[in-house]
């Protein structure tokens, strides 16, 4: 008979191969999304030629470049760093030996601005591509370079300045503290200003200082303090508090100056003041003395003259007449 028609059907699940495909489409969209809308400028480069793969939003708005612009552009064109150092940065970041750097960027109008890049590794396709988040920390640098200026004067003030917490302990004092008082840094901090304290100092100096700064506002005055050898030494000091941007007040600084040796000066040219002043009145007096004797002599040449005058006339008069 005739041979019987078979038919076989083979039945395949693909729900996990189309679930994968739903991932992987849904995952390459928000990485879409993440990189074109994020608030963060980015850049995909190829670390072995630093071409710019592609660019955001951001970065286009950033740089001053539309994005097709930055597109035709290298990695070198921007970061200003030599061309081997920028090599060597991307095998790095490559190889994941670093993900953090910081570079000096050019901009599209020739600014230069200082930026920290976090740098990542992604595949796409078959690429192994660099994906680079730029934040530009211009202003921090900037902000760190003052604050580094302002550590340093403070640390080299010839001044004495003392910083406490609102409860008086000592959280800072600078070198010239150190000079001035025998006490070292560590000696210093976690104790009260009051270690200096001579006892010459009225209570009512340190009553008006707490009294003023409890009000908020600065005080200024003279303490007399001991070295830790116990020599006694007078401080003029301007003593502020320190607020936070709320307005609290979290500490107090004291900038103090040593006017030991300026009021022994003062004192010293206050004597030799007193001391001509007596002098000058001395002299005063001399000179009025010798004036009035000078005088005196004056009025006595000018009577002697005139009897020598009359004297010498009368006997001239008659001894002419005779010759005539």
């Amino acid at each position: 008979g005739d041979a019987a028609a078979h038919h076989v059907l083979v039945f395949t699940d693909i729900s996990e191969q189309k679930r994968g495909e739903i991932a992987l489409k849904a995952s390459e969209a928000r990485y879409a999304s993440l990189f074109s809308d994020n608030n963060i400028a980015m850049l995909l480069i190829d670390p072995a030629s630093g071409h710019i793969v592609d660019a955001n939003k951001q970065a286009s708005h950033y740089y001053g470049w539309e994005i097709a612009t930055l597109c035709s552009m290298r990695i070198q064109d921007i970061n200003t760093r030599p061309e081997e150092s920028i090599r060597r940065c991307m095998e790095m970041a490559n190889s994941h030996a670093r993900q953090n750097f910081e570079f000096q960027h050019r901009l599209a109008s020739g600014e230069i601005r200082d930026v920290e890049v976090f740098v990542g590794t992604v595949t796409i396709g078959d690429r192994n591509l660099l994906l680079s988040s730029i934040q530009d920390i211009t202003a921090r640098k900037r902000n760190e370079q003052t604050l580094r200026m302002l550590s340093e004067a403070v640390r080299q003030s010839p001044e004495s300045i003392v910083i406490t917490d609102t409860s008086g302990s000592i959280v800072y004092v600078n070198e010239a503290f150190s000079n001035n008082t025998g006490y070292t840094r560590d000696e210093a901090l976690g104790h009260n200003p009051s270690m200096l304290h001579s006892g010459r100092t009225a209570a009512a100096t340190f009553q008006a200082l707490w009294e003023t700064l409890k009000r908020g506002e600065s005080w200024r005055g003279e303490f007399h303090n001991r070295r830790k050898d116990g020599s006694v030494f007078v401080e003029f000091a301007v003593v502020a508090p320190i607020r936070q941007p709320d307005g609290t007040v979290t500490h107090y600084v004291a900038v103090k100056e040593d006017i030991t040796e300026k009021q022994g000066l003062a004192e010293e040219l206050s004597n030799y003041r007193d001391h001509l002043e007596d002098l000058v009145v001395q002299r005063t007096a001399q000179l009025a003395e010798a004036r009035t004797q000078a005088e005196t002599a004056n009025k006595a040449k000018s009577v002697f003259l005139a009897n020598m005058s009359h004297e010498i006339r009368t006997p001239m008069n008659a001894i002419v007449g005779l010759a005539h």
